[in-house]
Order: structure tokens, then sequence, then C-alpha cells
């Protein structure tokens, strides 16, 4: 191997008076230019006399053994540039090692325009080759690791350090591993796709101490396991994003913004960061060790299925307790052994094996006083916040319907554990034992409060149990039940509010802000009217959240026999 070592400070990578056989010494090297893959480029501290000096590459040089800048000072740019070439090209790093410390620019940009293509290729198919980048590549939209044999296990390329791609993919379909002892990233700014070579086979990827970070998308298209199993990060920071994690094992997956899943994975770790979207493949399911959410009040994590009225499923693989804060959850049936809880979240429905945890009195109340600061005392403003709950109530509570078929002669029936009286709307009674369909005539019993009450056709409160009377003379007949099926109570030492969507808990909070703005000695009706505003404003969104739910949600036909007791 021969070293050719820059002594120019700026210049071009093709003039020979730039390349000398020594450290410092005298330009005009014997044997030209480094352009072969038995040559190696040494930039080091004598290399360049001031700072930011520039050395202009053509890519066709860059077949060459080692490309060394780590003892370089000045903080150089390599620039890459072909000017004959109008859309695309493609630099070739061949042989040996390349070490880019981080004071060192490397930019494609130059005189390009479109596509930029850069190749950081194996040329001998069995050496072992270091990847040292703690800097950008600049400009490149399409920057691949690979080698140049396709056969299984030709090459290792080991990377340490940190470098980006901030302007394009980054693909790896060679043998890739983080040097030992050491932390590697790479960064996209675009999409990061794992791929077998063009021959098929798979290539030996081991993610342990390698951190992929990517603002597009995350593809594993490999066909067989890689050594990254139970290994590596991913992060994904973009939004709209797809993670394709070719049903593998992941040792932690970091979500910033939204993120789909397009098939089964297993993660050790997953974090959502606040205000992350976490849609899951409906009937999927994700194993999962643990799951941080990092939500806040005013940036909630999402974790929903892809298709409503579907659920995907997540499964952790250990036993302990998991909680979930401030989250809210759509769709998503939670199993395994672990215990589930939400605190400060949402239940937005169609959710299995989850407890949500009500927002707590102390908690509400304290970012009252927050938003609002006061003197009043604790004891008035829950006397505000009970009058807001009783208000705001019946704008955002979600009704459903249920249905059970009457016994001939019977007219008292069990009712469901969460229908509290208190909230029943409506009472129907099909007039006919046909099959229920869209033109199925229904006769509402009015309420007649107890049995001692019933009058003409009505239902009536029997102790525990709803009674209709006339008692239907058949079996068959259809009975529909509309009502809100989650209860609250009102604050006293804490508080039970419906876990529905944040746009309730707002409502209430600025409804409670408008009374204290407007109460006491000096009150602020600008304040008090805008705050009103905001909470009618949530309360016309909820409203129309819920006509949209109710025209596009079925009843739900629930068997009397089964469901109820009597």
């Amino acid at each position: 191997m021969s070293d050719f070592y820059w002594v120019a400070g700026t210049g071009n990578w093709a003039d020979s008076a730039n390349w000398s056989s020594e450290s410092g010494g005298a330009g005009g090297h014997s044997e030209g230019i480094p352009n072969a893959i038995t040559e190696n480029a040494i930039f080091d501290a004598n290399s360049f006399s001031g700072a930011d000096q520039v050395v202009t590459v053509a890519p066709q040089l860059l077949q060459i053994g080692d490309l060394d800048f780590s003892d370089v000072t000045n903080n150089p740019t390599l620039s890459v540039v072909d000017s004959t070439v109008s859309t695309t090209y493609m630099a070739i790093i061949t042989s040996g090692n390349v070490y880019i410390p981080s004071g060192v620019t490397v930019d494609f940009s130059t005189d390009r325009t479109g596509s930029r293509v850069f190749t950081l290729r194996d040329s001998t198919g069995d050496s072992v080759n270091h990847i040292k980048i703690n800097t950008a590549l600049n400009g490149v939209t399409a920057f691949t690791i690979t080698d140049k044999n396709s056969e299984e296990g030709s090459a290792n390329i080991i990377i340490a350090g940190a470098f980006s791609v901030p302007d394009g993919d980054v693909t790896i379909d060679c043998n890739v591993s983080a040097i030992a002892s050491s932390v590697a990233t790479i960064t996209a700014g675009t999409d990061i796709t794992l791929a077998d070579r063009d021959t098929g086979e798979t290539p030996d990827i081991d993610l342990d101490n390698i951190t992929l970070s990517c603002a597009g998308d995350f593809n594993n298209t490999m066909s067989e396991t890689f050594d990254g199993d139970a290994r590596g990060t991913v992060v994904m920071t973009g939004s709209s994003a797809t993670f394709n994690g070719g049903a593998y094992t992941y040792n932690s997956l970091t979500i910033n913004d939204t993120v789909t899943f397009s098939t089964s994975c297993t993660i050790t770790t997953l974090v959502l960061e606040a205000a992350a979207v976490l849609t899951l493949p409906y009937d999927t399911t994700q194993v999962v060790t643990s799951i941080t959410c990092n939500g806040t009040s005013d940036d909630l994590t999402t974790i929903q299925s892809s298709t409503d009225l579907y659920r995907a499923h997540i499964r952790m693989s250990n036993k302990s307790k998991q909680v979930l804060d401030w989250c809210s959850i759509k769709n998503i049936s939670f199993v395994g052994t672990t215990l589930f809880r939400a605190t400060n979240s949402f239940d937005l429905g169609g959710n299995l094996g989850i407890r949500f945890i009500d927002v707590t009195l102390t908690n509400l109340l304290n970012d009252i006083d927050v938003s609002a600061d006061n003197a009043f005392t604790a004891a008035q403003k829950l006397i505000w916040l009970n009058n807001a709950i009783r208000r705001l109530w019946r704008y955002f509570n979600d009704e459903t319907n249920c249905d059970f078929d009457t016994i001939a002669d019977q007219g008292v029936y069990g009712i469901p554990s969460d229908m509290d009286f208190e909230y029943i709307n409506n009472v129907f009674v099909s007039d006919s034992t046909t099959t229920l369909s869209s033109t199925t005539l229904w006769t509402e019993y009015k309420f007649a409060g107890t049995e001692d009450e019933k009058t003409g056709k009505s239902w009536y409160r029997y102790g525990d149990k709803i009674g209709l009377y006339p008692a239907p003379t058949e079996t068959g007949y259809h009975v529909r039940i509309k009502y809100d099926p989650r209860s609250y109570k009102l604050a006293s030492t804490d508080i039970e509010i419906p876990n529905i969507n944040q746009d309730f808990l707002d409502a209430i909070k600025y409804e409670t802000m408008a009374s204290i703005s407007g109460a006491g000695s000096s009150p602020d009706i600008e304040a008090r009217n805008n705050y009103k505003l905001e909470a009618m404003d949530l309360v016309r969104q909820a409203q129309m959240a819920r006509a949209k739910k109710k025209a596009n949600n079925p009843t739900q036909r629930i068997s009397y026999k089964e469901g109820w007791d009597d």
C-alpha cells in the first residue's frame, strides 16, 4: 500500500503537486495522485494552513484504500464535484478504512442538480472496513453502504462515530456492525432501509450499539433474521412515516411524531414522545416489554388502531404493572398478564384490557390555578367545577344503544351493570318480532317513574331492573334502550371525570375559569366571556364529532340472556 499525504491546503485532488509521500513534505508525489485501491489518502495536521480550506475531488477518483482525516485540523471541506454529469453520479470509496471526524465537512451539493447518489463500497470482498464519519454528508439524496461481491459474508463494514445524510435516504445491504466498545449513529433526512443483497442473500447487519435515526420511513426488507435481533435502537423523527420492522426484534424504538406500523414486531422498549401518534394495523399483535409515554396535558400521545371498530393488539412480555400517562387510546386490546393502567389519559372507545384511572381533583384544580391566577378557596372553586360538570356533561357523553328481545309475558328485565337509570334517554319497542332491519318500526315507551305510576305504553323502574308496561305477550319483540354508559361523581375530596376526550376536560376547565373570572369584587368580564367562548367552541366540536360517530357507528346488539342478570 502506498501513502499519499495532502499538503496543499485548498486545492484539487487531481493535481499531483498537492500530494507528498510524507506528512508535511514537499508536494509532487512520485506516483502522482491516489486513485487506486492500493493507495491511501491521508489528511493530517500538516495538510491545511488555515481554517475552512477545501479539497475538490471528482467522484471517480475516490476509488482508493484508506480515506483518513483522523488527525486533521482547521476544519476543512471535502467537496465532491463532477460537472460532467447533470442529474446523478456515484462516489465510490473502496478497499480500506474511512476516517472522517466531526471537524470535516463532506459536501456533495456543490455544482450539482437533481439526485446525488453516494455509495460506500468494499472492493475486495474480504477486507474489514472501518467507517468513522462524525459529520454530515451534505447534499446527498441517496447513500448506500454495500460491498462489491454479492456473496453472503463477503465483507464486513464496521461503523463508529455519528454521520448523517440530512437530505436523503440511507440503504444498507452488506455486513455491518459497530466498532467494539463504541457507539455509532446513522441519521437519514428521509428513509432508512435494511435490504438483502441483489442475489437475495441476507447480510449480517448487527445493530448492537448502533442507532438508526430517520425523518422518513424505516424499512427492514430482509428475508431472514438479522444479527440485530434483540439489539439496536431506532429513532423516528418525521411525520406521516411508516415503520416496517420486518417482524424482527428491536431493543428500542422511539417515536417523535406520527408513525404507522405496517406489520407485527417485537420491541423491548417503546417510547412515545409528547404529541406522538402511533397507529397499529388492526388484528396484529406487537410484543413489547415496556412502554413509556412522555405526553403532557397540552401534547397527549396517541395509540390507535388503523381501522375504526377493529382492534390492534399489544402484548407485554413481562408481568409487571404498566402505567401509561397522558395518552389517548382507541381500539387497542392490551393482552397478556400485565396490569395495564392509564393515568391522565382518555379512552376514545373500543379498548380492552386497560383501566383508565380518572383525573384527580388536585391535578385539575392546580391546572385551573395555573391558567387563571386567583385567591378563591378550594371549596369555592369546587362549587364552580361541579356546576361546570353538570352543565357540560350532556354535550360530551357518548350515547349508546343496547338491544334485547322480550320473553312472552315477562315485564321486568335486568339492565347492564354500566347503565344508570339517570342516564337512560329513551326506550323503544319494535312493532313486530321480525328480524331487525332499516325498515323496523319502533314505538317509544314513556318513562312512568315507578310501577305504581305506569300508564299507557311506558317503562318504569323496578328496583334495579327495568319494567315494560304492558308486558309483552310474545317472545321476540325487540327492545332498544338509548343510554349514556358512563357516569360521573361530583367532586368532593376526589373526582371521577369520564375518560372521553381532552376536549371535555378543557371545557370543564374553561367553564370553571369563566366563573372564577366573573366572581369577586373586581370581576374580569372580558376574561369570563372569552373563557365561555372557549368552552362552547369545544362543545360545538364535541357535538359535531358525536353526530359523525352516530352516523357511522352501528347499534351494538347484546343478548339479554347472556349479558344481564334477571
